[in-house]
């Protein structure tokens, strides 16, 4: 019963990732229980979330628990996970906060995990999606002149606005956001080599 519970849970998050996917098909990949092969991994995440913004490609791994317990393990176990690949931005999503022990949170704060409650990452997925769509519309009147001609009063009382936009250029990547935490750096083992494999 405990599984079909935490597969259920699973299931569910996965329908709101794909459906942000379905919205945004050039922006956004996702990866359900990504595989990196070469690695030594004690557990592995539920989905990848891949998204385009603000010129980065962001890249999440998603671990869902809806369980009655969850155990400080699964902190050491995004550890582990993180200190073997160059994926190591987390979002854990849990069902249950009563579940959720301060220490835990207090510790996934630390280590940089995002800890969203099944509403806190919905509301997290619906500013990715206004964020999303925002750059879209932002494209759209920028390559349009007729469109940029209906906004020119807007233009006129914000003239910055108008300039910073027109640098936007829709090749431009600097490749991956690669920011990371540990909980302490000098006693962290990582094998650079593989840490920043593309």
């Amino acid at each position: 019963m405990l599984r079909n519970k935490g597969y259920r849970f699973e299931e569910e998050i996965g329908q709101l990732l794909f459906s942000l996917k379905e919205k945004f098909p050039l922006e956004v990949e996702v990866i359900k229980q990504p595989i990196e092969t070469g690695y030594s991994r004690q557990f592995r995440a539920d989905f990848e979330l891949i998204y385009t913004l603000g010129g980065l490609e962001h890249h999440h791994l998603i671990e869902c628990q809806d369980r009655d317990k969850i155990s400080q393990n699964i902190a050491d176990k995004i550890i582990s996970q993180r200190n073997e690949t160059n994926r190591n931005r987390f979002i854990f999503v849990y069902n249950n906060s009563s579940v959720l022990s301060k220490a835990l949170l207090k510790r996934f704060n630390k280590i940089g995990v995002l800890a969203y409650s099944f509403n806190e990452f919905t509301d997290f997925l619906k500013q990715l999606e206004a964020d999303l769509a925002l750059k879209q519309i932002g494209k759209l009147i920028v390559d349009n002149p007729e469109l940029k001609g209906l906004f020119s009063t807007s233009f006129k009382e914000n003239p910055k606005l108008l300039e910073s936009s027109s640098n936007y250029n829709k090749d431009y990547s600097p490749g991956q956001d690669h920011a990371m935490l540990s909980e302490n750096p000098r006693n962290r083992n990582v094998n650079l080599g593989n840490l920043f494999k593309i």
